[in-house]
């Protein structure tokens, strides 16, 4: 979509996946603790599961005890 497309190029982003927050629970609290201090204040998260139940559990705990 070029609404989409210039969105991206505004941000200075090539694709969906260099906006993608990814990596261990202390690489994502880090990339959540920047996004927080730069001024976000709404964040929708899309968990894309590998089919591991406990792991998506525990990724979904984690995101609910974030302080962001």
């Amino acid at each position: 979509m070029p609404s989409y497309r210039t969105m991206l190029d505004r941000e200075g982003v090539r694709g969906a996946g260099d906006l993608a927050i990814v990596g261990s629970e202390s690489e994502v609290g880090e990339q959540l603790a920047a996004l927080a201090a730069s001024g976000v204040t709404d964040l929708a998260v899309v968990d894309i599961d590998p089919g591991d139940t406990a792991q998506r559990a525990r990724t979904h705990e984690f995101l609910l005890s974030s302080k962001f």
